[in-house]
């Protein structure tokens, strides 16, 4: 079958749902599939060993009607093109603003849209043209139930179902058996406004038996489309003197590698989350956690929200860590069971894909 994956950062460094989409991909290559890409902007999946899993690659302007003016027509001619050459049978994306670029293809072709919601956008109103885009979608999912709920208040012609976003499990993988004093905070994931990287690091100070390692790139000198908030970073750090304290690690491949039985998992988000991939990887390495209750992560927490889910201020941040910090080894070696389990069941990446081949093969 001839597959076309839209994706705006054709990049697995850019999140865990492009991480997870290139897995997908490796997936279907397993499955002799053809796999065709359009993408807006370069990144790892255009290396000389990734390439290779697509038939052919076409960079396509994905931006808004709005942004692109009459260039749009040439971006629809160019893509409804490339589609019917490669007589591609299915559309599969998570890219949410190329739903009128999607409709406009779907009105002159019998292409079958699939699409992935992995976000929400951070308001109600999507606007005119992409409520109308929304109605090329013949099929779709959520990864949390906090998606699904928003996506499915949207005028759309097909039921967004659940469809947790699973990972792998790597070989070989130890998961955590001891549970000793935490000693080490750890933020994995972009370094941008909305992650709540900065309120945890302004409350370091306070917490005089944590160091903070950092995993994300990072970097206040060159120019980026964060480099505002990573400067505000450097300066804040700077100001508190706590340089000692912090570790920056860059992007990792494996953050799972830092989860030890010493380790805290941080994921302090102010933008609501609709899961989180760090989330999932401390589940799987059994490793203590608490993340933002923002969002969708409480779905993914199960009954364990009550404990590990925080209101991502400075105080309840503070007090939740210093919560964790004092609680019994036995009570935290509960939870992490408990959330190890679940991981188990219901996020292991074969389940996400088994039910996506039922969807799209």
């Amino acid at each position: 079958m001839a597959i076309l994956i839209i994706e705006d950062k054709a990049c697995s460094k850019f999140g865990g749902a492009e991480k997870s989409m290139f897995k997908y991909i490796e997936h279907l290559n397993e499955m002799n599939e053809e796999v065709f890409l359009v993408y807006d902007r370069d990144g790892s999946w255009l290396e000389e060993e990734n390439i290779v899993k697509f038939k052919n690659v076409l960079r396509l302007d994905l931006s808004p009607l709005k942004s692109q003016g009459l260039n749009y027509l040439r971006t629809l001619k160019t893509l409804r093109s490339f589609c019917k050459y490669h007589s591609i049978e299915k559309i599969f994306t998570h890219t949410v603003h190329c739903f009128p670029l999607l409709r406009l293809i779907k009105l002159t072709t019998k292409i079958e849209i699939v699409v992935y919601f992995k976000w929400v956008v951070n308001h109600e109103n999507l606007g005119l043209m992409n409520n109308w885009g929304l109605k090329a979608i013949d099929k779709s999912f959520g990864n949390s139930q906090y998606v699904v709920d928003y996506w499915s208040r949207k005028k759309m012609n097909c039921t967004v179902e659940l469809l947790p976003n699973g990972i792998s499990v790597p070989d070989n993988l130890k998961s955590n058996t001891s549970f000793d004093s935490l000693k080490v905070m750890l933020f994995v994931g972009r370094i941008y406004e909305g992650k709540g990287l900065l309120e945890l690091i302004e409350i370091l100070p306070s917490l005089p038996n944590f160091k903070l390692i950092i995993c994300g790139y990072f970097d206040y000198n060159e120019e980026h489309e964060n480099l505002d908030y990573h400067k505000k970073i450097h300066n804040k750090i700077n100001e508190l003197g706590i340089e000692e304290k912090i570790e920056f690690k860059g992007f990792v491949k494996s953050p799972i590698d830092f989860m030890t039985s010493e380790t805290l998992v941080v994921i302090p988000s102010i933008w609501p989350e609709s899961s989180s991939r760090v989330l999932y990887e401390a589940m799987m390495k059994k490793t203590s956690v608490i993340a933002s209750n923002l969002g969708g992560m409480g779905d993914v927490l199960g009954k364990m929200s009550e404990y590990c889910l925080v209101s991502p201020t400075k105080n309840e941040l503070l007090f939740k860590i210093n919560d964790f910090e004092n609680m019994e080894t036995t009570k935290r070696e509960r939870i992490s069971s408990y959330l190890f389990d679940r991981f188990n069941n219901n996020y292991n990446i074969n389940m996400t894909q088994k039910r996506l081949d039922n969807t799209l093969l």
